[in-house]
């Protein structure tokens, strides 16, 4: 067992080589500042590091990747750099991606070639561009393929086709080595299009038959991943075959608030695949029979968030069960410590201080019924809810990404893996003005309790954007009565159809911005609660507060415009006086 403050992944080389990918982390969220990262050579047994790169630009941060190439080599991807480095960990060569985002992870061709993307996450906002490199001197080989959406989840591949999940449609792609590009599968386009209460999906699994996936994806994990989700529904299993596209989904717990982010697990023996919500702690598989899903073993009170091992000879799965102090999990609780936690996290002592307040387990599960057949205790603060690693023997690696430190545990597993086999490359070259820079327009977020398009609100942001270069986000409050429970049916509507009426809204809102607007009703009912869990999830450089008369009063008597003032940014207070010819009903 080991602290290591803040490590992605665990990568597996040649027998007794492990590897992890570790990095610093900002303080303001997952994209707030610039981070580096490196990556260690482990011992195997004991896990004190062997080696290690010196600090490798990275930019702003998400979850990369490290990979084991067919070559010998290893392949970095971090934030927007891509670094080639030899089994001792000496950098061979570096490459700066065209997109100033993070690229989470990447995959490799059969041809060798390392493809990625990057990833506006949590956000969700703007469309991601699809990268192929050179596996030696890591120089594109097709020129950057710009997605129709945003892709969030991460990429999966056969080895000659990757599949993206985006926000509402998964997308398969090809590299046409002779013309030096990526092809989009024109023919396959599964369209799950998430709902007014659903989000977007995570990573892909493919078969030999379909691509499987979950949605739902939005969430405000901190510590853990339970109570965490953002959309009323219930997260859902979703399919398609190869060869139709047709999108099939079931309801995995039918829980509302459910959540995850990372792929199903799929045993290809016995074709079962297992799926899970991790904000309500349900852990579910079903046989694949043909293109339909016999229910086969359902796990309730099973806090699993990571990435699932399968042992298909043995018959066994391994997951994680996350236990914590329950009041730790009230929002108010919680939005109060995410920020302390954030600075305290790296500090070694309140890291071992705070081992008292969770405690992570690793599951062996029978994959046929889902009954335990093992289990060992791993002192974690927070869940593990990225990218353990099956070991050499019967043992597994794990770590605690969240509690800004990992644990390694053994438990009874056995180990998998395989090569990427090499090939020749060919293809396009850059040449001077081919990189394509990010925007750098001031992110506002527009905040507002009536869903209209007033003369005022309009006027505000037409002017602002006039300014200069700007994108902006609407924000409504959960219109809910405050009174009224989270689960309370009749909130769910209220949210929908706020969420219906922002939809008719945002045309105008857009033309008047000059460019697209997303606009999201939040589901906390408090304003300020409201504004910190979105500032949380991705940064903004101002702030618009947009008040009808009826609401002036109320935001007044909580202090509304003063606390959101000593959240440090800009702020503009709109009053919307003027109404439009239709006055729609207020958002609460």
């Amino acid at each position: 067992m080991r602290d290591a403050f803040a490590t992605d992944v665990l990568l597996r080389r040649e027998p007794g080589e492990l590897y992890a990918l570790r990095h610093d982390m900002p303080l303001r969220g997952p994209q707030s500042t610039p981070v580096e990262g490196w990556v260690e050579r482990l011992d195997p047994d004991t896990l004190a590091v062997t080696a290690s790169t010196p600090r490798l630009p990275g930019g702003a941060y998400w979850p990369g990747g490290i990979a084991a190439h067919a070559s010998g080599d290893l392949h970095m991807v971090f934030g927007r750099w891509a670094h080639r480095l030899s089994p001792a960990l000496d950098v061979l060569a570096s490459h700066r991606l065209p997109v100033e985002r993070p690229h989470n992870s990447f995959v490799v061709l059969d041809g060798g070639e390392l493809v990625m993307k990057d990833c506006d996450a949590p956000a969700g906002r703007e469309p991601s561009t699809v990268s192929v490199l050179d596996p030696e001197t890591l120089l594109p080989v097709a020129a950057p393929l710009r997605l129709p959406e945003p892709s969030i989840a991460r990429l999966s591949s056969d080895g000659e086709s990757v599949i993206a999940v985006g926000t509402t449609v998964v997308f398969r792609l090809r590299l046409d080595r002779d013309a030096g590009r990526v092809v989009v599968d024109e023919q396959w386009r599964p369209r799950y299009g998430p709902a007014p209460e659903r989000s977007y999906g995570w990573d892909p699994v493919l078969t030999d038959k379909h691509v499987f996936w979950m949605d739902n994806g939005r969430n405000s994990t901190d510590r853990t991943m339970l109570g965490s989700g953002e959309q009323a529904g219930p997260v859902r299993l979703w399919w398609a075959r190869h060869d139709d596209g047709v999108a099939r989904s079931v309801e995995i717990s039918g829980m509302p608030y459910g959540t995850e982010s990372n792929p199903p697990g799929w045993d290809p023996e016995g074709r079962i695949v297992v799926a899970y919500d991790a904000g309500n702690a349900v852990l579910r598989a079903w046989r694949v029979t043909g293109d339909d899903l016999e229910p086969l073993w359902r796990r309730d009170g099973f806090a699993h968030g990571g990435h699932l091992i399968v042992y298909p000879d043995t018959r066994e799965l391994v997951a994680q069960d996350f236990a914590d102090t329950p009041a730790l999990r009230r929002p108010l609780v919680r939005r109060t410590l995410r920020p302390a936690l954030q600075v305290l996290a790296r500090s070694a002592a309140a890291r071992r201080a705070s081992l008292a307040t969770g405690s992570d387990q690793l599951v062996v599960l029978d994959l046929d019924t889902g009954e335990d057949r093992a289990r060992v205790a791993v002192p974690s603060p927070s869940q593990g809810f990225l990218f353990p690693a099956p070991g050499f023997g019967r043992d597994v690696y794990y770590q605690s990404p969240r509690s800004r430190g990992w644990r390694s545990g053994r438990s009874a597993a056995r180990s998998g893996g395989g090569q990427v086999p090499s090939g020749t490359l060919a293809g396009w070259r850059p040449t001077e003005g081919d990189s394509m820079e990010a925007s750098n327009a001031t992110r506002i977020l527009v905040v507002t309790d009536r869903v209209e398009a007033t003369h005022g609100l309009l006027d505000t942001i037409r002017g602002r954007a006039a300014r200069g270069p700007a994108s902006f986000r609407i924000l409504v409050p959960n219109p809910a009565p405050a009174e009224w429970h989270p689960r309370h049916p009749e909130r769910h509507d209220k949210a929908a159809e706020a969420e219906k009426l922002l939809a008719d809204v945002l045309p105008e809102i857009e033309e008047a911005a000059g460019h697209s607007v997303e606009g999201i009703v939040s589901t906390r009912h408090d304003p300020m609660d409201a504004i910190e869990e979105t500032l949380h999830e991705e940064p903004f450089d101002e702030i618009i507060l947009a008040t009808t008369p009826h609401r002036i009063e109320a935001w007044l008597h909580v202090d509304l415009p003063h606390r959101v003032a000593h959240l440090g940014l800009p702020l503009t207070e709109v009053t919307m006086d003027h109404m439009p010819a239709a006055d729609p009903p207020p958002a609460g």
